[in-house]
């Protein structure tokens, strides 16, 4: 399993993925997590405001799935291309908790995610996944840098 979200550290990922010799029957899982947005304020608003927000809320969701899709059939092209049965998975959610959800549900042997190596104070804001999944992943993790 790649946990995948288009980034140069997931392309890495795949990137490394590929050059492995696929088993016979080899499959890989393309795991991609889109954060949803959600309109906040349920104050007082004025004359369809609310409703427009809710709309252009709804576009950029949209917007967000489907080039998160797109990433992930380039991806899965270039793994099958190396020999690779691919698969993928497009989730919302928490990106960390829905990956270790995939993981949990379908027990690959590896998960393979990208890590884009941040520190300090943007680390401790922004935590990591791949940080994340080295210490929750009920299976061996592969980072790729």
């Amino acid at each position: 399993m790649i946990g995948f979200d288009a980034s140069p550290n997931a392309q890495r990922a795949v990137q490394l993925v590929a050059k492995l010799v696929a088993p016979p029957d080899g499959r890989v899982t393309l795991v991609s997590v889109v954060e949803v947005l959600a309109p906040r304020s349920h104050g007082p608003t004025v004359g369809g405001v609310r409703s427009t927000i809710a709309r252009e809320v709804r576009r950029i969701n949209a917007e967000r799935a489907t080039a998160a899709m797109k990433a992930l059939k380039r991806a899965a092209a270039e793994l099958r291309r190396s020999g690779w049965g691919t698969r993928t998975q497009l989730l919302t959610g928490e990106p960390l908790r829905e990956l270790m959800r995939a993981v949990g549900s379908s027990d690959p042997h590896l998960l393979v995610v990208g890590a884009r190596g941040t520190s300090g104070v943007r680390h401790l804001l922004l935590g990591s996944v791949a940080e994340g999944a080295l210490n929750r992943s009920r299976v061996p993790v592969l980072l790729a840098r």
